[in-house]
């Protein structure tokens, strides 16, 4: 995972680089003709990159597993602003009297006649058809008004004065939403996040349950409760933890006594490398005496990761409940009020027919 988590941060620090560029790169006289997202897609995508990728690179070295499942979770949400930049780098429309080249997201280039388009689609953010190929004009783009008349002016040249067709193909929301990419595109990274959250949360939940503890033993020279777990020191400041201490150790007053008198216990520990290290006691041991009821203290663990597994199902279901809505709204306009589209979508961004 550690390695997934880099090799994004790495892709992102390229496209953080490339923003950065293209945010202080001049516009050139012969972009005139050419169609391509407005300048504040890059920095808000600049932005954005930069500020998920500072936690993402410090969470990636922590040597404590949860802070690097948050590294990921950082990670993905860097992809928000890569998409922005690359979107404002590379999708472009280089049109002339006869024909336009189109660059699509990953840099590839086509060049088309107007007179070879198939289809049109959209209102706002328009698609543009010839044959296999689609064309995106985005709504914010500059100079994307001045191409799709020129585009329509010349299709009409070539085909006696007809219109371009409005194309009949169905995407997800049954072409009743437009910029559909841009809904699909966050779905699927709200999922990922989700996807990929609970799975770190169970593989961190089986690492708990199948912990392997070794045994030391310490002279506690202090102890004291915080909130709701008993912390205690040794010899060489080392930090030990019972969590939960009320629930699962048995005869807490002569283990306090232990403790105070600096006895020499036996503990079963597991040692967690944090920023503040420490050692989670899951048994204790002096003359033989057992201070750790071990059943209880399971008990207590699988309590502790069934309320973040039920946290993390809550919050999936939640986000899929809300996905599935607004796709079937988006496909079902007609079955409800003006209303409750607005609710879900900007007005202007869904329509009936």
């Amino acid at each position: 995972m550690t390695y997934v988590t880099g090799i994004i941060a790495i892709i992102s620090l390229c496209f953080l680089i490339s923003g950065v560029i293209a945010i202080f790169r001049k516009t050139s006289d012969n972009e005139t003709n050419t169609v391509y997202l407005p300048r504040f897609t890059v920095i808000i995508g600049t932005i954005c990159c930069f500020t998920f990728l500072i936690p993402t690179v410090l969470l990636i070295f922590s040597g404590d597993k949860t802070e690097r499942f948050a590294a990921l979770i950082f990670a993905l949400f860097t992809l928000l602003g890569d998409y922005l930049i690359i979107g404002y780098v590379n999708c472009r429309i280089f049109f002339d009297f006869d024909t336009f080249v189109y660059k699509n997201i990953f840099g590839k280039k086509r060049t088309i006649a107007y007179k070879d388009l198939t289809g049109i689609k959209g209102k706002k953010d328009v698609k543009l058809y010839a044959g296999k190929y689609t064309i995106d004009v985005d709504e914010m783009a500059i100079n994307n008004k001045k191409f799709l008349l020129h585009a329509k002016k010349q299709y009409k040249l070539h085909h006696g004065g007809l219109s371009i067709p409005k194309s009949a193909k169905k995407d997800l929301f049954n072409n009743h939403v437009e910029s559909p990419a841009e809904f699909i595109f966050v779905f699927g990274l709200l999922g990922s996040i989700c996807l990929i959250g609970t799975i770190a949360m169970i593989i961190a939940a089986i690492n708990e349950i199948n912990r392997e503890y070794t045994e030391k033993v310490v002279i506690a020279q202090c102890y004291e409760i915080s909130e709701d777990d008993l912390l205690f020191y040794n010899t060489d400041n080392e930090r030990f933890c019972i969590d939960n201490y009320n629930a699962v150790t048995e005869n807490t007053d002569e283990l306090f006594s232990h403790i105070s008198s600096k006895k020499e216990l036996t503990l079963q520990v597991y040692f967690f490398d944090t920023k503040e290290p420490y050692y989670s006691v899951s048994d204790v041991y002096y003359n033989g005496n057992q201070y750790i009821n071990h059943e209880a203290w399971l008990k207590n663990s699988y309590k502790n990761i069934t309320t973040v597994l039920i946290i993390f199902g809550i919050f999936d279901l939640v986000i899929g409940i809300f996905i599935f809505t607004m796709i079937y709204i988006g496909r079902n306009p007609h079955k409800f009020s003006d209303r409750v589209l607005h609710w879900f979508y900007k007005p202007g961004y869904i329509h009936r027919n």
